[in-house]
């Protein structure tokens, strides 16, 4: 665990968090900026299961379901209640009519990011993760081709600062939420993040590493 980090980037771009960890996924070092839910993590020390042991179907339907707020049940799909009704004990309230989740990420994602001297690989490995959170590039060496760059990384929404020296340099920026999405993928990175932060860097299971 790296010690915690209270900002990523300039001020104006209100990048704050708890806890500062780095995991690998898909092959690629992450730096994860992120608050804890002190609730949910409570929860998991009283109740015991925790969101981390489901499969990628079983958090996608949790997912789909808004937290703490009951859901008629004729509003979910056949298939999602199929998964609904396999998920262990407290994983949700069912009511008659109505379904409620009461399991969420121990984290909430505020930005990730990655260190490299290599441009264009790393903008590349970075984008793969747009529905995580804010992505955040930092370069320690100056591109030959800087334009280039700024145009590649504007089009996908990371920001990109060039750190050489005592000197640091936005050549793309802020980043952008547009492609965040809260889904099952947003929270699987979630759990990883968490166990890392528990146990030390956890490699990401192989849905991760899915574009």
């Amino acid at each position: 665990m790296l010690p915690p980090m209270a900002t990523l980037g300039p001020p104006g771009w209100d990048l704050r968090g708890d806890v500062r960890c780095r995991i690998e996924v898909a092959g690629v070092s992450i730096d994860v900026l992120a608050d804890v839910v002190h609730d949910e993590v409570a929860r998991r020390i009283s109740d015991g299961p925790a969101p981390g042991a489901l499969d990628w179907r079983q958090l996608g339907a949790l997912s789909l379901l808004p937290y703490g707020v009951p859901i008629p049940w004729i509003e979910v799909d056949l298939d999602t209640r199929l998964l609904i009704d396999g998920l262990p004990p407290g994983a949700v309230i069912a009511y008659e009519r109505h379904v409620e989740r009461r399991w969420r990420p121990a984290l909430e994602l505020r930005a990730i990011s990655s260190t490299s001297a290599t441009p264009h690989p790393a903008l590349d490995d970075i984008s793969m993760f747009a529905a995580v959170a804010p992505r955040v590039l930092t370069l320690t060496v100056a591109p030959r081709d800087a334009a280039v760059l700024a145009y590649r990384a504007a089009h996908r929404g990371v920001a990109v600062l060039v750190e050489t020296g005592d000197e640091v340099q936005m050549l793309a920026g802020p980043p952008s939420i547009d492609k965040v999405r809260d889904d099952a993928r947003r929270w699987e990175f979630a759990e990883i993040a968490y166990a890392a932060l528990q146990d030390g860097a956890t490699p990401a299971p192989p849905s991760m590493a899915a574009g």
